[in-house]
């Protein structure tokens, strides 16, 4: 029985459905019941791992950006200007890695998200700038193809910005598994006939190995080495918060991967 509760709670990553009591793991309630115990100690290793992989985001931003400020030291011309936005830049990215434990009680029911009326087009693209941010611009090919820039949909921005950038650095780390030289994402928007918004994020990676595709989604399920296995688990939580769906699709015309995400529309 302990062993089946134990079980049970190591998968309290994120979400209503998988962490519904982050306030009694993180802020320290505690249960008589050794079972109990052990099932508080091991969920709380698993909110430590979702911490650190959401932290690494930004602190990766950071990193990257301070890097590009030492190599301007010694520019002969150094525009203020230039150097303004890089450090306004590290500013949001330091804001981002402290509202990691916000996102995460909003996401686990602990605390109230503020819905509001969000454009998707305007959170991919400060998603794809966050990630310009961090790989630079030459890095990785990014293709938007949106008919529609009206697409609005019902949502707590920061939340819906997790998925969307978890998903571009899933997409590129899988290119980049399989030595792909320049990865490339294609970003494609669209309002179905069911009144939901879709958004697809394609890569050009290996796709997802059969051996985990039923589990994809779930907390510590990776195909890739040194994988943590949670930015996909985050990814749909995120959405099922939203009352969207999270999927997957192979795609067979061309190697890759799609993942899309449908939301109601606004």
């Amino acid at each position: 029985m302990a062993r089946m509760e134990a079980s049970r709670h190591s998968e309290a990553v994120v979400g209503r459905s998988r962490l519904r009591s982050i306030d009694d793991v993180t802020w320290g309630a505690q249960r008589p019941e050794d079972e109990d115990h052990l099932a508080h100690r091991l969920a709380l290793r698993s909110v430590a791992a979702y911490v650190a992989h959401e932290i690494n985001h930004p602190l990766g931003t950071i990193a990257n950006l301070a890097s590009l400020l030492g190599r301007r030291i010694n520019d002969p011309v150094i525009r203020p200007s230039e150097l303004a936005a890089q450090i306004e830049s590290i500013k949001l990215e330091t804001r981002r890695a402290a509202d990691v434990i916000k996102n995460l009680r909003v996401l686990a029911g602990g605390l109230h998200g503020h819905r509001e009326t969000v454009n998707v087009h305007d959170l991919l693209r400060e998603a794809i700038c966050r990630f310009r941010r961090r790989y630079g611009k030459e890095t990785v090919r990014i293709r938007m193809e949106c008919r529609d820039r009206m697409l609005n949909v019902q949502a707590v921005p920061e939340l819906l910005h997790i998925a969307l950038y978890n998903l571009l650095i899933n997409g590129v780390e899988a290119a980049q598994s399989a030595s792909i030289e320049r990865p490339k994402l294609t970003l494609r928007t669209k309002r179905t006939t069911v009144d939901q918004v879709v958004i697809d994020v394609i890569d050009n990676g290996p796709g997802v190995a059969d051996a985990i595709k039923s589990q994809m989604f779930e907390p510590f399920v990776s195909d890739r080495a040194g994988g943590s296995g949670l930015g996909l688990a985050i990814c749909r939580d995120v959405v099922e918060w939203h009352g969207g769906i999270l999927s997957y699709e192979t795609m067979m015309a061309r190697r890759g991967s799609c993942f899309r995400i449908a939301l109601p529309n606004e």
